[in-house]
Protein backbone atom coordinates (compact mmCIF):
# COMPACT_ATOMS: atom_id res chain seq x y z
CA UNK A 1 0.00 0.00 0.00
CA UNK A 2 1.58 3.29 -1.08
CA UNK A 3 2.22 5.83 1.60
CA UNK A 4 0.10 8.94 1.71
CA UNK A 5 2.02 12.11 1.00
CA UNK A 6 0.98 14.35 3.90
CA UNK A 7 2.26 17.47 2.14
CA UNK A 8 0.08 16.76 -0.90
CA UNK A 9 -2.90 16.06 1.35
CA UNK A 10 -2.36 19.32 3.28
CA UNK A 11 -2.07 21.27 0.01
CA UNK A 12 -5.30 19.80 -1.33
CA UNK A 13 -7.09 20.54 1.92
CA UNK A 14 -5.91 24.16 1.85
CA UNK A 15 -7.01 24.53 -1.79
CA UNK A 16 -10.46 23.12 -1.06
CA UNK A 17 -10.82 25.34 2.01
CA UNK A 18 -9.80 28.37 -0.08
CA UNK A 19 -12.30 27.56 -2.82
CA UNK A 20 -15.05 26.98 -0.26
CA UNK A 21 -14.31 30.37 1.31
CA UNK A 22 -14.43 32.05 -2.10
CA UNK A 23 -17.75 30.38 -2.91
CA UNK A 24 -19.21 31.48 0.44
CA UNK A 25 -17.98 35.06 -0.11
CA UNK A 26 -19.54 35.13 -3.59
CA UNK A 27 -22.84 33.84 -2.21
CA UNK A 28 -22.80 36.56 0.48
CA UNK A 29 -22.03 39.21 -2.17
CA UNK A 30 -25.01 38.06 -4.26
CA UNK A 31 -27.31 38.05 -1.22
CA UNK A 32 -26.17 41.58 -0.33
CA UNK A 33 -26.66 42.68 -3.94
CA UNK A 34 -30.22 41.36 -3.88
CA UNK A 35 -30.84 43.37 -0.69
CA UNK A 36 -29.23 46.51 -2.13
CA UNK A 37 -31.16 46.59 -5.42
CA UNK A 38 -34.96 46.84 -5.54
CA UNK A 39 -37.73 47.61 -8.02
CA UNK A 40 -40.10 50.43 -7.07
CA UNK A 41 -43.25 51.55 -8.81
CA UNK A 42 -43.92 55.25 -8.20
CA UNK A 43 -47.68 55.48 -7.91
CA UNK A 44 -49.77 57.53 -10.24
CA UNK A 45 -49.91 61.16 -9.17
CA UNK A 46 -52.25 63.81 -10.52
CA UNK A 47 -50.53 67.00 -11.70
CA UNK A 48 -52.79 70.00 -11.85
CA UNK A 49 -51.70 72.19 -14.74
CA UNK A 50 -52.14 75.38 -12.73
CA UNK A 51 -49.66 74.08 -10.11
CA UNK A 52 -46.71 73.84 -12.54
CA UNK A 53 -43.77 73.92 -12.08
CA UNK A 54 -43.91 71.17 -9.52
CA UNK A 55 -41.32 68.88 -7.93
CA UNK A 56 -43.03 65.59 -8.67
CA UNK A 57 -40.60 63.00 -7.43
CA UNK A 58 -38.37 63.96 -4.52
CA UNK A 59 -34.89 62.56 -4.23
CA UNK A 60 -34.24 59.12 -2.81
CA UNK A 61 -33.10 58.89 0.81
CA UNK A 62 -29.42 59.39 1.56
CA UNK A 63 -27.48 56.26 0.73
CA UNK A 64 -29.78 55.35 -2.18
CA UNK A 65 -30.08 56.14 -5.87
CA UNK A 66 -32.96 55.75 -8.28
CA UNK A 67 -32.50 54.65 -11.88
CA UNK A 68 -35.69 55.76 -13.60
CA UNK A 69 -36.71 53.09 -16.10
CA UNK A 70 -39.95 54.53 -17.47
CA UNK A 71 -42.23 57.52 -16.98
CA UNK A 72 -45.79 57.56 -18.34
CA UNK A 73 -48.16 60.53 -18.56
CA UNK A 74 -51.90 60.26 -19.14
CA UNK A 75 -54.50 62.98 -19.56
CA UNK A 76 -52.68 65.37 -21.90
CA UNK A 77 -54.62 67.17 -24.58
CA UNK A 78 -53.15 67.72 -28.02
CA UNK A 79 -52.04 71.26 -27.13
CA UNK A 80 -50.67 70.30 -23.69
CA UNK A 81 -47.05 69.53 -22.92
CA UNK A 82 -45.07 68.55 -19.85
CA UNK A 83 -41.36 69.26 -19.68
CA UNK A 84 -39.31 67.06 -17.35
CA UNK A 85 -36.30 68.50 -15.54
CA UNK A 86 -33.76 66.99 -13.17
CA UNK A 87 -32.54 69.25 -10.39
CA UNK A 88 -32.54 70.00 -6.70
CA UNK A 89 -35.02 72.92 -6.82
CA UNK A 90 -37.77 74.44 -8.95
CA UNK A 91 -35.07 76.70 -10.39
CA UNK A 92 -34.03 73.74 -12.56
CA UNK A 93 -36.99 74.61 -14.81
CA UNK A 94 -35.13 77.68 -16.04
CA UNK A 95 -31.60 76.40 -15.63
CA UNK A 96 -30.97 74.17 -18.62
CA UNK A 97 -31.72 70.93 -16.78
CA UNK A 98 -34.34 69.65 -19.24
CA UNK A 99 -34.57 65.93 -19.90
CA UNK A 100 -37.75 65.20 -21.89
CA UNK A 101 -40.99 66.69 -23.23
CA UNK A 102 -44.21 64.70 -23.02
CA UNK A 103 -46.81 65.40 -25.73
CA UNK A 104 -49.56 63.47 -27.49
CA UNK A 105 -50.96 63.78 -31.00
CA UNK A 106 -54.25 62.15 -30.04
CA UNK A 107 -56.13 63.06 -26.87
CA UNK A 108 -56.54 60.13 -24.50
CA UNK A 109 -53.28 58.43 -25.43
CA UNK A 110 -50.29 57.89 -23.16
CA UNK A 111 -47.00 59.73 -23.52
CA UNK A 112 -44.09 57.64 -22.27
CA UNK A 113 -40.32 57.89 -21.96
CA UNK A 114 -37.87 55.05 -21.37
CA UNK A 115 -34.50 56.67 -20.61
CA UNK A 116 -32.64 53.36 -20.55
CA UNK A 117 -31.27 51.44 -17.60
CA UNK A 118 -28.86 54.18 -16.54
CA UNK A 119 -30.09 57.14 -18.59
CA UNK A 120 -31.74 59.02 -15.70
CA UNK A 121 -30.27 58.43 -12.25
CA UNK A 122 -31.36 60.44 -9.20
CA UNK A 123 -28.78 60.49 -6.42
CA UNK A 124 -29.86 60.82 -2.81
CA UNK A 125 -26.63 62.55 -1.83
CA UNK A 126 -27.17 65.33 -4.39
CA UNK A 127 -30.88 65.67 -3.57
CA UNK A 128 -31.94 65.27 -7.20
CA UNK A 129 -35.65 65.51 -7.96
CA UNK A 130 -37.86 65.18 -11.00
CA UNK A 131 -39.57 68.47 -11.72
CA UNK A 132 -42.37 69.09 -14.18
CA UNK A 133 -43.08 72.35 -15.96
CA UNK A 134 -45.08 73.13 -19.05
CA UNK A 135 -48.65 73.82 -19.99
CA UNK A 136 -51.52 71.51 -19.10
CA UNK A 137 -55.11 72.74 -19.38
CA UNK A 138 -56.50 70.22 -16.90
CA UNK A 139 -54.89 67.44 -14.92
CA UNK A 140 -52.31 64.92 -16.07
CA UNK A 141 -51.48 61.70 -14.28
CA UNK A 142 -47.86 60.58 -14.00
CA UNK A 143 -46.29 57.31 -12.85
CA UNK A 144 -42.84 55.76 -13.06
CA UNK A 145 -40.89 52.54 -12.75
CA UNK A 146 -37.68 52.81 -10.75
CA UNK A 147 -34.76 50.63 -9.75
CA UNK A 148 -33.41 51.61 -6.34
CA UNK A 149 -29.72 50.96 -5.72
CA UNK A 150 -27.60 51.65 -2.63
CA UNK A 151 -24.53 53.89 -2.93
CA UNK A 152 -22.35 50.81 -2.41
CA UNK A 153 -23.89 49.00 -5.39
CA UNK A 154 -24.21 51.99 -7.76
CA UNK A 155 -20.78 51.55 -9.43
CA UNK A 156 -21.60 47.90 -10.24
CA UNK A 157 -25.07 48.82 -11.49
CA UNK A 158 -23.61 51.43 -13.83
CA UNK A 159 -21.20 48.94 -15.45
Amino acid sequence: MPELDLGLFAGLTASIDGLTGQMQAERQRKLQLAADVAYISVRATALLGSALPLAWCNSPKLGYNWAIQAIAVEGLGTSDYLNLFKGSSLGAVNGGYGRWTFTVTTAGTIAAWHPGRTGLVLRGQSQDSLIFGGSVAGTATVNADVIQVTDAQLPYFLL
